[in-house]
């Protein structure tokens, strides 16, 4: 993580300690592992739900949209299972951790915003996977997430932190989202652009 986000994330922890929250780490053994299985499973099942139109309408598609779509295509079943299995540990390792929380708080990414004007496609904007590194287990587990603003660097750039709750329990992720927007005024404030 970037020295600045991992400032603001302490940062914002000492706003949520303010409240009277008890802040302390869990482990979730396999969590490194959501990227990739995230990956393989949008993948296959967007392949497998393009096909015909991509077999029979190709032109309709844009280059980025077709190789994105088409990456499915070269996952063999093997890999798509082995992905549900992930999915379904990691599922499992964060229920068990949110038994004993109330919500999960990490930084949105490890690294600041994005700069500049992008023309290219978003497969030649060279994101690594450490970059949906904090989004991806989310994403694949269907944990109710919400982003919100904790700062910003010294050049001015957006830091954001997600707070991740129980299935079925957004209320709690937003109520804490909101106490914490009321203490604070980042999500007033605008990056110069």
């Amino acid at each position: 993580m970037e020295s600045e986000v991992a400032t603001a994330f302490q940062s914002a922890l000492g706003v949520f300690r303010s409240f009277g929250a008890v802040v302390r780490e869990v482990e979730i053994p396999h969590l490194s592992y959501a990227p990739s299985a995230d990956f393989t499973i949008l993948r296959v099942e967007g392949f497998n739900a393009h096909l015909r139109n991509l077999r029979d309408k190709r032109e309709k598609y844009g280059a980025s949209a077709f190789r994105e779509i088409a990456v499915g295509g070269f996952l063999s079943p093997a890999d798509y299972d082995r992905a549900l299995q992930a999915r379904t540990l990691i599922t499992a390792e964060l229920h068990q951790a949110l038994q004993n929380v109330d919500a999960l708080v990490t930084p949105t990414t490890p690294g600041t915003a994005i700069t500049g004007t992008y023309t290219e496609s978003p497969r030649d904007r060279k994101v690594s996977k450490n970059d949906v590194a904090y989004l991806a287990p989310f994403k694949l587990t269907g944990s109710p997430a919400v982003p919100i603003p904790c700062g910003f660097t010294t050049a001015g750039l957006p830091v954001g932190l997600q707070l991740v709750g129980r299935a079925f329990d957004e209320t709690t992720i937003l109520s804490a989202a909101h106490q914490y927007q009321q203490a604070t005024d980042w999500h007033r404030r605008r990056p110069p652009l």
